[in-house]
């Protein structure tokens, strides 16, 4: 069984690796081949962030490892495809800029203890940066885009309508770059401040704590020197008591003990 499920965890983790291959494969199809190319090619690699999370869960083999090697491979792609996507769209130093934010935010909080897990807005964010990244990347490819509608047998775009759809896909990924590092903000001030009211609370209840052994002490203290009615009477009608206790405090008189102790 564990060997089994060893080799279902390499599987997955390989599937993820690919990811990050294709990152650095992305860079020779796209000078080589073109946009359209490249954009194809980003969807295929993309997909396979979707395959491997439905593996790891259907096998039930999620491990940290995987958590690490995905959320890498994803940073990498993505800075990758925006950076070439740049070359095309300068627009896109937008999105750029915002996924470098979520990155330093992910360790800030990762330094601090908090969580570097991705959020829900993260994992939204990875696929509405599929359709705007690809989108972009195969309507810049104007001549290879005409070829593709004409073999399938669609309408032309007007290359006006192509720069507005550019625009609309650009502004779409910078709304879900946005969102995604409002998320990541809003939960690392949040488990921080959660962690600020555990230490107080902590804080309080040590102090409690102490209060509470400290009274449990002296009223220990108190019930331990509590002396007699009849001691206390005998020490204040006695002569020899008094002569050799005159000078301390009289509290003595209420002190546990015999005559000649302190």
């Amino acid at each position: 069984m564990g060997v089994y499920m060893n080799i279902k965890k390499v599987i997955v983790n390989l599937i993820t690796a690919l990811r990050g291959v294709g990152a650095l494969l992305l860079i020779p199809i796209f000078f080589n081949f073109g946009p359209a190319v490249m954009g194809l090619s980003f969807l295929g690699f993309i997909a396979t962030d979707f395959i491997d999370g439905f593996l790891a869960r259907k096998f039930n083999c999620s491990t940290f490892f995987g958590a690490i090697l995905d959320g890498m491979v994803d940073k990498i792609f993505t800075l990758v495809s925006l950076g070439l996507l740049l070359t095309i769209t300068p627009n896109m130093i937008y999105p750029l800029l915002l996924e470098l934010g979520i990155l330093g935010v992910g360790f800030y909080s990762a330094s601090k203890g908090n969580s570097a897990k991705s959020s829900l807005m993260g994992k939204v964010k990875v696929w509405i940066m599929a359709l705007s990244v690809g989108g972009c990347f195969l309507l810049s490819d104007y001549h290879t885009l005409e070829n593709i509608l004409s073999f399938i047998k669609l309408p032309i775009l007007d290359i006006n309508d192509i720069n507005k759809s550019i625009k609309f896909l650009t502004d779409l990924a910078i709304g879900a770059e946005v969102a995604t590092l409002g998320s990541y903000i809003a939960r690392d001030i949040k488990e921080t401040d959660d962690k600020v009211r555990d230490n107080e609370l902590q804080d309080n209840r040590k102090t409690l704590r102490d209060r509470l052994l400290k009274e449990k002490e002296l009223l220990q203290s108190i019930k331990d020197n509590k002396v007699s009615k009849d001691d206390i009477k005998d020490r204040l009608f006695d002569t020899e008591f008094y002569q050799e206790h005159k000078d301390d405090s009289m509290r003595l008189i209420l002190k546990k003990g015999h005559y000649g102790e302190n």
